[in-house]
């Protein structure tokens, strides 16, 4: 039985990303693999990164830390920011709001209205 997180995941690989199935069959026997040398289920590692948010800042800037393609897709599938903050800066500062309002600039958020 394939728990929801990993169903999803692996549908969103299809629908969303268009792996072919022999790329999600190998993404899945990665996380699969990756699950059972640590003795963990890919639900328990979804509710202990969402539990604690700190784990990516660590990964980050850990170089220790390898990154695992399908963990790390897994995760990002079910919501997971793996990246920190920002992922991505647009090309315009308007673009900002599509990154959430503690990014907005300030003359943006609330323009001065000099026509009035």
């Amino acid at each position: 039985m394939t728990s929801p997180s990993v169903a999803r995941w692996l549908r969103q690989l299809a629908d969303h990303v268009g792996l072919l199935s022999h790329e999600i069959g190998g993404l899945h026997a990665e996380l699969t693999n990756f699950c059972a040398r640590h003795g963990v289920d890919p639900d328990t590692i979804l509710a202990t990164w969402l539990d604690y948010p700190e784990l990516t800042v660590r990964r980050r800037h850990d170089a220790s830390i390898p990154p695992i393609r399908a963990v790390e897709s897994f995760l990002i599938h079910n919501g997971v920011n793996i990246f920190g903050d920002i992922v991505c800066v647009p090309g315009r500062r308007e673009d900002l709001v599509m990154q959430g309002a503690m990014f907005v600039p300030a003359e943006i958020a609330s323009p001065s209205r000099a026509d009035d």
